[in-house]
């Protein structure tokens, strides 16, 4: 009896390995960027080999129903895993990853965050944008700018419920990229394919079918909550923790305008504070100053190591502005 449960943790062990390093390897490929990058909360990370470029992430209608699939069946597995050991460690790593399986599951099927929200697919294009920079080959940003159209194109086939308020960020975070993109110091023809792309994009969300409705079913926002985020609550109490946080903010903000102008409410000490004086150096020197505060700040209390600023030295300077073909 005892040799028959020495036996039991090996294999229940080398089961949920297995199970996780399929659940992972398939991801890892389906989702490369989104698994890449800790940007998308919802994905495992999974970061592949230096010089490693597998496409980008799919999220057509056909490709989701084989994810959900396949998570729906490891989700099956990992429980049966979890049922047949009583070996506490392994119980807790079987139950981690059915929750994260679960999730993202739930969050492809239910949610569906890929078919409402334009910003989504726009930052998963920054994700590989920005780290196609910091690669050490040279052919990372042309693999990335080349092949940006055809995951746009994608994007277009798969956003079919976009409410007007999901699709007006879009648009607004497209002139945004476009700023990022002129500040780059890279050669018209690196970039020519990118903004292509992305003004394509523009234009179909400018012409796309919206619906005016945004929120998410009650039912659906409290799982989020409460399993999703792992919050372990339900949204009454987080309603009340909100209103005790804004309740103590009020009280706060009332005492440092009574501080300030004696005898005004918080809201008209704020009008009353004073725009600051530029110095001769504009805005840029203000922004210098403030930074420089907000760094002391964080050094004092440990927040980040006193040698970063010669680590990672900081660089301000103006945005250019957006292209203005993107705003027609």
């Amino acid at each position: 009896m005892e040799d028959h449960q020495s036996d039991r943790r090996p294999r229940s062990k080398d089961k949920l390995n297995a199970v996780a390093k399929e659940v992972f390897d398939y991801l890892g490929k389906t989702f490369p960027v989104c698994c890449w990058s800790d940007e998308f909360h919802y994905f495992p990370q999974i970061i592949p080999p230096q010089g490693v470029w597998t496409g980008w992430d799919n999220f057509r209608p056909e490709n989701i129903a084989e994810v959900t699939a396949r998570l729906s069946s490891a989700e099956h597995d990992i429980g049966l895993i979890s049922q047949e050991t009583e070996d506490f460690d392994i119980v807790v790593d079987a139950e981690t990853l059915k929750r994260m399986v679960r999730t993202l599951r739930e969050q492809l099927v239910e949610v569906r965050f890929h078919e409402t929200q334009p910003t989504f697919h726009l930052t998963v294009m920054c994700t590989a944008l920005a780290a196609s920079l910091g690669d050490s080959d040279r052919r990372a940003w042309s693999i990335r700018a080349q092949t940006l159209p055809s995951f746009l194109k994608q994007a277009q086939e798969v956003l079919i419920d976009m409410p007007r308020l999901f699709r007006d960020l879009g648009l607004e975070m497209i002139c945004d990229i476009a700023a990022w993109l002129r500040s780059l110091e890279m050669e018209q023809n690196e970039l020519a394919p990118v903004f292509s792309a992305i003004e394509r994009f523009a234009d179909f969300l400018r012409s796309a079918r919206t619906r005016s409705d945004y929120l998410l079913p009650p039912e659906i926002v409290e799982r989020i909550v409460k399993e999703h985020l792992g919050c372990g609550v339900g949204l009454d109490d987080v309603r009340n923790t909100l209103m005790e946080e804004i309740d103590e903010m009020g009280r706060i903000m009332e005492e440092a305008g009574e501080a300030l102008f004696p005898g005004t409410g918080w809201r008209e000490a704020i009008r009353k504070i004073p725009l600051p004086v530029f110095s001769a150096g504009g805005q840029l020197e203000m922004y210098r100053k403030e930074a420089d505060n907000l760094l002391g700040h964080c050094i004092d209390r440990g927040i980040v190591p006193e040698d970063l600023p010669g680590i990672s030295p900081l660089r301000i300077s103006m945005l250019r502005p957006p292209i203005s073909y993107f705003k027609r």
